[in-house]
């Protein structure tokens, strides 16, 4: 894996424009807006971990019309197919966690 600063050089190099500082600072805006995506994700992750951990009798299954999260004799399917989707519905249909 690159280094932050080798991404942000490349990243400047490929930016059209004649003003180098200028393309350094977009590349470095541009570094640094996707940092924080990559942090908020893992932020959330780590939110749908926790709620996994603290509720009872979880069950989480890769149903065929998508993941599907069982609970304490409740069922809630996320139709999207993704893991994340279906913890999110989980949660907002729980009352127990905020969604994105």
């Amino acid at each position: 894996m690159r280094t932050r600063e080798e991404q942000i050089g490349a990243l400047a190099c490929c930016l059209h424009g004649q003003d180098m500082t200028a393309n350094r600072e977009t590349a470095e805006r541009m570094v640094r807006e996707a940092e924080q995506r990559v942090r908020a994700q893992i932020g959330r992750d780590s939110e749908r971990l926790d709620w996994l951990e603290k509720t009872r009798f979880v069950t989480l299954e890769d149903a065929i019309i998508g993941w599907r999260i069982s609970f304490i004799g409740e069922r809630f399917f996320s139709m999207k197919g993704t893991v994340r989707k279906a913890i999110d519905a989980a949660r907002a249909l729980s009352g127990s966690g905020e969604t994105e």
